[in-house]
C-alpha cells in the first residue's frame, strides 16, 4: 500500500515523502485512489501538508464534482477547505440559487454559513428589506436581525 502510495504522488508531481509525511497521510486515509480522484478534477495541493489538509476536512473527488455540476469548477484549494470545514455543499449553493442569488462566490458562502445565513433568513429579509447584498445579509445575521411574520 505504502508503495502505491508513494507511486500515485510521483504521478501526481509531488516530491518523494519523508516516513513522517508517509505517516500523516495514511493517519488521515489518504490512498492512492484519493490522490487520483482529486488529479481528475484538476486539484493539486502545493504541498503534502495540504493534502493531508484536504482529506482531513473531509474533501473527497465526489464533493469536487458536486460544485463542478452546479458551476463551481474553478474554486482555490483554499475555497475548497474553506467550504468543506464549515460545510458547505452543492445542497447550500443551490438553496441560494433558488432564492435568486445566482452563483455566489466562495468567500460569500463561507462568510454566510459560518454566522448562519440561509436561503431562507435572505427571503425573510428581502420581504422587510427589500433584496440584500451577501455582505449585508452576514452583518444583519450577526446583529440577530430577525422578523416575527
Amino acid at each position: 500500500m505504502k508503495r502505491e502510495l508513494v507511486e500515485s504522488l510521483r504521478e501526481a508531481g509531488f516530491p518523494p515523502p519523508t516516513v513522517d509525511d508517509l505517516v500523516s497521510l495514511t493517519a488521515v486515509g489518504v490512498d492512492p485512489d484519493y490522490v487520483h480522484g482529486l488529479a481528475v478534477h484538476g486539484y493539486r495541493p502545493r504541498s503534502l501538508d495540504g493534502l493531508v489538509q484536504m482529506r482531513a476536512v473531509g474533501i473527497t473527488a465526489a464533493w469536487i464534482a458536486d460544485f463542478g455540476r452546479i458551476g463551481l469548477a474553478d474554486l482555490s484549494l483554499d475555497d475548497l477547505v474553506e467550504l468543506r470545514a464549515l460545510g458547505v455543499d452543492a445542497a447550500y449553493v443551490n438553496s441560494f440559487r433558488t432564492a435568486g442569488y445566482g452563483t455566489l462566490p466562495a468567500k460569500s458562502l463561507v462568510a454566510m454559513k459560518a454566522l448562519g445565513v440561509t436561503a431562507d433568513f435572505a427571503l425573510n429579509v428581502e420581504r422587510h428589506m427589500g433584496r440584500q447584498t451577501p455582505d449585508r445579509l452576514v452583518e444583519l445575521k450577526a446583529l440577530g436581525i430577525t422578523w416575527r411574520d
